[in-house]
């Protein structure tokens, strides 16, 4: 039979991390928010393709003597995207969305490549945002998302459709 080592500075680590625990807040979502709440306590609603991803300038520490990266699930990541049509809110050609890079943070995964209904606020960098990794150049107030919004997949959203009206503007409408 083998024996068992224990690492005495990694024993002493895990005994800090025992003895004085870190608050852990995970997302806790308060249940699927009516179309009609969202809509209206919204700023943005619109569809778009989401083309790419702009992440927060890199964050490094030093551990044990070495350079080691800092990432954060509260970091917020920014989605570039193409408004399609709109419901509410003026949208330039492209729109960042900001959202925190983990759901754990709220934070919305989108995936380039795929078209999403974005129910979105204008936030800026006080309140709960604050001391979040933002990317370089962010200007305030931005568009946000979070998970527990409306904000899904285009193919998922048929019941939204249904409570809206006509858009009040469609990209490459002539009368525009």
């Amino acid at each position: 039979f083998g024996r068992a080592t224990v690492n005495t500075p990694t024993l002493g680590r895990l005994s800090a991390l025992i003895t004085f625990p870190v608050a852990v807040i995970a997302c806790t979502c308060g249940g699927i928010v009516p179309i009609d709440v969202a809509f209206h306590g919204s700023r943005f609603v619109f569809t778009a393709t989401v083309v790419g991803r702009v992440e927060p300038a890199r964050q490094y520490t030093m551990y044990e003597g070495k350079r080691v990266e800092v990432m954060s699930g509260g970091d917020m990541i920014g989605w570039v995207t193409v408004p399609v049509q709109s419901w509410k809110g003026t949208l330039p050609d492209t729109v960042i969305v900001y959202s925190a890079r983990d759901g754990a943070a709220c934070g919305y995964g989108f995936q380039t490549g795929r078209d999403y209904i974005i129910f979105a606020d204008l936030e800026d960098r006080a309140g709960w945002l604050r001391g979040r990794a933002w990317p370089e150049g962010t200007i305030f107030p931005v568009a946000s998302t979070y998970l527990c919004g409306r904000t899904s997949p285009i193919q998922s959203a048929s019941a939204v459709f249904t409570e809206f009206a006509e858009p009040t503007w469609v990209r490459g409408d002539p009368d525009e």
